[in-house]
């Protein structure tokens, strides 16, 4: 969970457009941000 909120950290702050992105179960589990759901939301 800390290596996802690090880069998280890192890479939300760019996104001007997204005002929230939900850390899902699936996420933590697997170790890894799905961007793609990201930039749908951006």
């Amino acid at each position: 969970l800390e290596d996802l909120m690090l880069d998280l950290m890192y890479h939300l702050p760019a996104q001007r457009k997204l005002r929230e992105f939900v850390v899902t179960a699936e996420m933590i589990h697997t170790r890894e941000i799905n961007w793609s759901l990201l930039e749908k939301a951006g």
